[in-house]
């Protein structure tokens, strides 16, 4: 496989990688939003289990995808920038994913 080919498939996947995480996180607001406007209702209430545990689905695929986006990025980053600043950016999307999954 060239190098060229390489360099195909890593954007590819990055691409979709972060389609996903579009794709993952705007449902999973919807799905939440009635608990965030009316929680205390949601609670006294019957609540939609179903609705929050799909949302919550959504949100670990988010964390995988936003994960799995990084680490593609990180050997196209490492050839042209400072291998500091390519783990910096892993890191912080580590990071990101792991208040996402926090907040779940």
């Amino acid at each position: 496989m060239g190098n060229e080919t390489l360099t195909r498939r890593l954007t590819l996947a990055c691409g979709v990688l972060f389609l996903v995480t579009f794709i993952t996180s705007i449902p999973a607001l919807a799905l939440f939003q009635p608990v965030l406007d009316d929680p205390a209702g949601y609670i006294a209430g019957g609540g939609q289990d179903t609705r929050i545990l799909v949302g919550a689905l959504l949100e670990m695929v988010l964390v995988l995808a936003n994960v799995g986006s990084a680490v593609v990025l990180l050997p196209l980053f490492r050839r042209g920038a400072d291998h500091a600043l390519s783990t910096a950016f892993l890191v912080a999307r580590v990071i990101e994913s792991t208040f996402i999954a926090a907040g779940i």
